[in-house]
């Protein structure tokens, strides 16, 4: 591209000209203005790279890092607690929703795993049969039979 300074008309629009000045163009990072002389024989030994560990010409895809199978991370999902009196939150929460829902109209929804709570989890655990986890304590059997798990 010849470099020039001169003005140069350009058109914005009908019937509109206003002029700008042509930039030089800038070199190619790639380019030399320095001659090219000699063969490519004459420039010695092409660096030779190193394979990187993620190559393997077995694979037929050496330019492409293998994955190497990583330790599971731990789920989202954890396994429930086990709820007993004072714990607080929103699974107990859910455990106060639940056994309201089934008749237990003295537990308050509140949070809070507080006497009524216990005597509801007591009771379903009495009517149910259920001896898997301790008296008024809402562990895996209490659960598995109250949210049908």
């Amino acid at each position: 591209m010849p470099k020039t300074d001169a003005a140069t008309p350009a058109v914005q629009g009908p019937g509109r000209t206003s002029t700008s000045t042509a930039l030089p163009a800038a070199p190619h990072p790639l380019q030399s203005d320095a001659p090219v002389t000699g063969s490519p024989a004459d420039a010695g030994p092409t660096p030779s790279v190193a394979p990187s560990p993620h190559d393997n010409p077995a694979q037929g895809h050496s330019s492409t890092p293998s994955r190497t199978q990583e330790p599971a991370e731990p789920s989202s999902r954890t396994e429930p607690r086990t709820l007993s009196r004072g714990d607080t939150g929103p699974d107990v929460t859910r455990l106060q929703q639940l056994l309201y829902g089934q008749g237990f109209t003295y537990v308050t929804v509140n949070g809070t795993y507080d006497e009524a709570t216990r005597r509801g989890v007591v009771q379903l655990q009495r009517d149910r049969g259920l001896t898997g986890d301790p008296k008024g304590v809402y562990g895996p059997a209490s659960r598995a039979s109250l949210e049908g798990t």
